[in-house]
């Protein structure tokens, strides 16, 4: 029961990320930035480009456990 917890903490977090990556591409693709109100801005492009936020490295493997471990109480009560 445990290893199907695994497998589907795994397959929510390849979900999570899919889209995270699917509406970054669409966000780039789409948000063309104006070079008018930049040059008159001052400000650079490439730090207008930066989507998301900086979290931690140990983010990933604590929700991954978090998540398997909800999952294994979830279907145990089933």
């Amino acid at each position: 029961m445990f290893v199907l917890a695994i497998v589907g903490s795994f397959i929510l977090h390849a979900l999570f990320f899919l889209v995270l990556i699917l509406f970054g591409s669409h966000k780039t693709k789409v948000g063309v930035p104006s070079l008018e109100k930049a040059y008159e801005e001052g400000e650079a492009l490439p730090n207008r480009v930066e989507h998301g936020k900086k979290v931690s490295p140990l983010f990933l493997p604590v929700s991954f456990l978090a998540v398997a471990c909800l999952l294994y109480l979830i279907l145990s009560l089933i």
